[in-house]
């Protein structure tokens, strides 16, 4: 399975539970290191993650999610995605080149 449809598959299932779930898929390029490869860092956005731990937040998404990907996760609600993305020079210019899933 291609990982565009996999993720696909991942936001369809999300949405079933949350429509208004914001999925982001930063992609950072291992350049000047001779690899090919590339680090997948996915952020999701959600009301549902509100109340719940850090370790909740992984179980919720990784019930949604087939297996085949690894991807780095960052689960937040929308204020801490708010906060972080205020507060992150970092997160701001990753986001620039981001690739919104939803």
């Amino acid at each position: 399975m291609e990982v565009e449809e996999w993720l696909r598959e991942l936001v369809r299932s999300l949405r079933e539970v949350e429509p208004d779930v914001e999925v982001t898929l930063l992609v950072a390029m291992l350049e000047g290191t001779g690899l090919t490869t590339a680090t997948w860092d996915l952020i999701v956005v959600s009301r549902m993650f509100e109340n719940l731990d850090l370790g909740e937040r992984y179980k919720v998404v990784k019930r949604h999610a087939r297996p085949g990907y690894s991807l780095d996760l960052t689960p937040l609600t929308p204020q801490e995605f708010r906060r972080r993305k205020e507060n992150s020079v970092i997160l701001q210019d990753m986001l620039e080149h981001a690739v919104k899933i939803t």
